[in-house]
């Protein structure tokens, strides 16, 4: 289909197609609807067609931008790590809206990377389950942790300390003083709530 584009491959057998509403209609019809559900996300993106908006996609996310020692940045632009910069953040958000987002090959090069640890941030758990879709699928590679910070169900407290338990498990070197201490004035306020409801 000519106004068709593969936007973006999640994991293996997982896609999205983005164009022109007919065209798309026939694609899905041609692979079965059962197969296939609307994602409402009604904007241009991972495809050529934003190439007009280059120079304003890298503007508005060229900001300040602060690396983290000892962690690793990267883009589906690419498919590898980046040094963290204003220009390559702006650099790699702006290849990842002019070209197809292809998740599992970039899983597969982190992985490669002896990266063994993913962390998502959200929203919700996508990214999380199709890394595992990804890994799993690729040899049945059981030896990675793979966590989300927002599955949803629970409140976002339960599911930090959730993640943060992951995490200490798997023998990360969680600073559970700094979690405390950053909890400490919430812990008080629930408390305190608690005690003016009990009255």
């Amino acid at each position: 289909e000519e106004m068709v584009r593969l936007t973006i491959v999640n994991a293996p057998g997982d896609v999205v197609i983005g164009g022109e509403a007919v065209a798309c209609q026939r694609v899905v019809e041609k692979l079965g609807k059962s197969r296939a559900y609307r994602l409402h996300y009604d904007v241009a993106i991972h495809c050529g067609e934003v190439e007009p908006f280059r120079e304003s996609w890298w503007k508005i996310h060229h900001r300040e931008t602060t690396p983290v020692e000892g962690l690793r940045y990267y883009s589906v632009a690419n498919l590898d790590h980046y040094q963290a910069s204003a220009d390559n953040a702006a650099k790699a958000l702006t290849g990842m809206a002019l070209n197809r987002v292809d998740f599992p090959s970039l899983i597969e090069k982190a992985y490669a990377d002896g990266v063994r640890i993913f962390v998502e941030l959200g929203p919700r758990d996508g990214c999380s389950k199709w890394i595992a879709r990804t890994l799993d699928d690729a040899g049945g590679r059981s030896e990675y942790l793979s966590v989300a910070m927002d599955r949803g169900g629970r409140s976002s407290l339960q599911q930090l300390v959730d993640v943060v338990a992951q995490l200490a498990v798997a023998g990360v070197n969680v600073d559970l003083e700094a979690l405390d201490a950053a909890l400490a004035p919430l812990n008080t306020a629930v408390f305190e709530k608690d005690v003016a409801e009990r009255r």
